[in-house]
């Protein structure tokens, strides 16, 4: 017989977990809400992913899935205003594993770009989280350096590969893989693009306290032989992953997804194609990029 504070506090724990399903796709994912500190600058509550994102997910995105569920209604699709990624001339996932594994070789843009294509798609805003957020979650895991081996996948238990995601042990939060597996896209205060939480081939003594690892383009993408170089992939960087953050309105239920937003982010020496999306479909959809 399950006792009644047990009950009550399974109930809320349900209330607080958001099961996000993904029109267009036959994929969902859940967020877990988190309550707002003000004094570590974090001054509204929000919801983060559970897990990291999967390839799944990022598959129907980059592979322009959802769009095969669009060409069965007239209806037209604010999502495609959003660039999608160019094919990488290498297996990004590392052959580590695809299907409930953790995305990796992600750079910071793409990350931008497929949080406002989820955005658009389920017309809530979705964002990757700040420095102060991550730092929150870190701080609430109740991970620390005696335990963080049954929660992270790090280089003395992960043979140096990513893993499944959901496999260890969730930390106070209910999160899996904070630490370790993936690390994860987070924006600094100055819109800095950092990494955060160490990834499988991070030494548990390196790990906790979790330290930010700025981007690092020259080493990252320094393999890549395209003329100019990927804008979307890395291809030394087969650790870098990501989770996402939904953000609360003033009711502290999730907040819509803003009209205007990052669609694409162009570089000087990028090529049309890639810096936006294509602009006869734009027009058939009677949108404007």
């Amino acid at each position: 017989m399950v006792c009644l504070p047990a009950m009550i506090l399974a109930l809320l724990l349900a209330a607080d977990v958001l099961h996000q399903k993904v029109p267009g796709t036959i994929h969902a994912f859940d967020m877990v809400r988190i309550q707002a500190s003000p004094e570590q600058g974090v001054p509204k509550a929000f919801f983060v992913g559970k897990t990291e994102v999967s390839w799944d997910l990022l598959d129907a995105y980059r592979f322009e899935l959802d769009r095969k569920a669009e060409a069965e209604t007239p209806a037209s699709e604010p999502s495609d205003i959003v660039a999608r990624p160019s094919k990488p001339y290498i297996a990004m996932d590392r052959s580590f594993g695809h299907n409930g594994y953790p995305a990796i070789s992600v750079q910071f843009r793409h990350a931008r770009c497929f949080a406002r294509w989820l955005s658009l798609k389920t017309k809530r805003h979705y964002r990757l989280p700040t420095e102060a957020e991550w730092k929150l979650l870190a701080s609430r895991s109740q991970v620390n350096k005696e335990n963080i081996l049954e929660h992270a996948w790090l280089d003395e238990n992960a043979d140096w590969v990513t893993h499944p995601l959901g496999e260890k042990k969730p930390d106070a939060l209910g999160l899996f893989d904070l630490f370790g597996n993936a690390s994860e896209w987070v924006t600094g205060p100055k819109g800095e693009h950092l990494t955060y939480g160490g990834c499988y081939e991070t030494l548990a003594k390196d790990a906790f306290p979790a330290q930010a690892v700025p981007e690092d383009m020259e080493n990252w993408n320094a393999s890549d032989p395209q003329d100019p170089q990927s804008i979307w992939w890395l291809a030394d960087g087969g650790f870098v992953g990501l989770r996402l953050v939904l953000e609360t309105d003033t009711e502290g239920k999730p907040a819509k997804a803003p009209v205007k937003g990052i669609e694409h982010e162009p570089k000087p020496d990028e090529s049309p194609e890639d810096a936006k999306p294509d602009p006869n479909r734009l027009k058939e959809k009677g949108l404007s990029g």
